[in-house]
C-alpha cells in the first residue's frame, strides 16, 4: 500500500471536496436553509432569531462561500497535478513500448530476411482480404504480396 504523502492542508481540503461535492451535503444543505426560514417566519410561539431579509443567514451564507471555495480549488489544484503527472508516466510507457515494438519488428524483419536456416525467406502469408480477392489493407501486406508473386 503506497504511504499517504499529503499534508495535513491537503488531507483538509480533500475532505471539504468530497462532502461539499456529494448530493448529501446539497440535500442536507437545503433542508438546513428551508428550517431556518421556516423558523423566522413561521410564528410558532418561539422568538425569531433572523427575521426576514435573514440578514444574519446572507452572512453565514457569504462566509460558507468565501472559504469553501478556495479550499476547493486548491484541492482541484492538487488533483490536476497528480493527473498530469500519471499522464507523463502514461508517455513515458508509451514511448518504451514504441521503442520495444520497433526493436523487435526490426528483429523480425531482419530474421526474416535472413531465412529460416535453408538460405529462402519465410513463405508470405495471405490475409483474410486476400483470400476473398480484395486489395491488401496495409502496404506490408502489399510487399509480401509482390515477393510472393517473384515481382
Amino acid at each position: 500500500m503506497k504511504k499517504d504523502t499529503r499534508t495535513l492542508g491537503q488531507k483538509i481540503a480533500d475532505k471539504v471536496t468530497v462532502i461539499g461535492a456529494s448530493w448529501a451535503f446539497v440535500v442536507g444543505f437545503c433542508a438546513t436553509l428551508g428550517a431556518w426560514i421556516l423558523l423566522n417566519t413561521l410564528h410558532l410561539g418561539i422568538e425569531h432569531f433572523d427575521e426576514y431579509p435573514f440578514i444574519f443567514l446572507n452572512l453565514i451564507l457569504s462566509c460558507l462561500a468565501a472559504i469553501q471555495a478556495p479550499i476547493i480549488m486548491m484541492s482541484q489544484k492538487r488533483q490536476n497535478a497528480i493527473d498530469r503527472e500519471i499522464l507523463q508516466r502514461s508517455v513515458r510507457l508509451d514511448e518504451y513500448i514504441r521503442r520495444e515494438l520497433n526493436r523487435l519488428s526490426q528483429f523480425v524483419r531482419s530474421e526474416s530476411e535472413d531465412g529460416e536456416g535453408n538460405g529462402e525467406a519465410p513463405p508470405a502469408r495471405t490475409s483474410s482480404r486476400q483470400s476473398r480477392g480484395l486489395k491488401p489493407s496495409h502496404p506490408r501486406h502489399t510487399r509480401q504480396v509482390s515477393k510472393k508473386r517473384g515481382k
